[in-house]
């Protein structure tokens, strides 16, 4: 596998894996404070794995110029 593929994958991964975080706090948790931490994690790990799947297609593009 190539580095950018690599970075593809991880940030797929962690988008599906900050997403899931999300639900998972809203299972479990009961009180607002804890919930909420939990909540901006998933989203901090969802952002993330956007950035890295955005730097995947910014070396993608470098090395096709």
């Amino acid at each position: 596998m190539t580095y950018p593929m690599v970075l593809r994958a991880a940030g797929f991964f962690l988008l599906v894996s900050g997403w899931a975080i999300v639900p998972a706090a809203f299972a479990l948790l009961r009180a607002s404070g804890p919930r909420t931490g939990f909540v901006l994690a998933g989203v901090a790990v969802e952002l993330l794995g956007f950035a890295l799947i955005v730097r995947s297609h910014g070396f993608i593009r470098r090395k096709k110029t």
